[in-house]
Parts: C-alpha cells; structure tokens; sequence
C-alpha cells in the first residue's frame, strides 16, 4: 500500500495515481483516486479508481468511473468507466458515449469499443448511434469508426437530414 503518487508501468502504458494498494497473492492492485493512463500509441486515457487484475496471465484494466479517451483525433467521454484488455489491445467505454472530433461533430452512442490492435483504432458500437455535425443529423443501429483514415460506417435503419 501506498498513500504517495505512483507511476505503473504497464503493457503499452505509463500510469499515474494519487495512491496504490496491491495484493501479491491475487496479483490485483487499486490505482486509486485521478489516474492518467499514457498509452505509447500517444493516446491519454484519465478516470478514477482503476483496478488492475494480473491474475492468470490477464491484463485487465477496470474502472467504475467517468472517463475520457483523447487521442491525436478524437475525444471520447464514457458516463460509466471503462474495461482494458491489454492483451488484446481492446478498451470499452461503458455506458453513454460521445465521441467528439476535432473539427466540431460528434457520435453519440452507448457501449464503445476501442479496438487498438495491429496500430489501429477502431471505434465500434452495435447500439442506436447518432452523428451529428454542422451539416448532417443521422441515426442508425450499430456504427464502425476508423479514427486514423476517417472512414465512417453507419449499418441498419440509417436516417439521415442534409443541410
């Protein structure tokens, strides 16, 4: 246990809490109050009280809590925390999702997946998505993300208004 800041070094990560507490024989730990994940893909990650389980060869990230993805494009807010695998290199933002980009749009949508394997990121959703942006409204079920190219795929009962 420690009450001091502390800097974690993960797979692909640099982490800082304001304190730590860790349990060897289950190979978990607390990373507790504001933590700043720094991935190496130049992503920042920031949330509250984030639990690491080690155990079994996995590498799970897990919070409970508001949190915030801010890559070179994009930001992304989730209401309810979010889910690591680092094995996979895969995040879920969990609960209510925007999604803003730089240039004033945004997606709102619930549930995203992050998928960051093979250098990418993908953004992926199977729940009602809603882009909006300062000339397009449009609603569909489930939406694919490619953040690096900029592709957007928006999949079943589309609508769409054009201004």
């Amino acid at each position: 246990k420690s009450n001091r800041e502390v800097t974690y070094l993960g797979n692909n990560a640099k982490i800082n809490a304001k304190s730590m507490e860790m349990d060897i024989d289950s190979d978990t730990m607390i990373l507790k109050g504001k933590v700043n994940i720094f991935q190496d893909s130049g992503a920042k990650i920031t949330t509250t009280d984030l639990f690491i389980n080690h155990e079994n060869g996995e590498k799970k990230y897990n919070s409970q809590n508001k949190t915030s993805y801010l890559s070179n494009k994009n930001k992304v807010n989730s209401e309810k925390g979010i889910d690591m695998d680092m094995n996979q290199n895969l995040i879920k933002l969990l609960g209510k999702v925007e999604i803003l980009d730089f240039n004033g749009g945004s997606i709102k949508t619930t549930n995203l997946l992050i998928d960051q394997s093979n250098g990418g990121e993908i953004f992926k959703s199977n729940e009602p998505s809603h882009l909006k942006s300062n000339t397009v409204d449009i609603k569909a079920k489930k939406m694919h993300y490619d953040a690096i190219t900029k592709k957007l795929k928006l999949m079943e009962q589309v609508t769409a208004v054009y201004e």
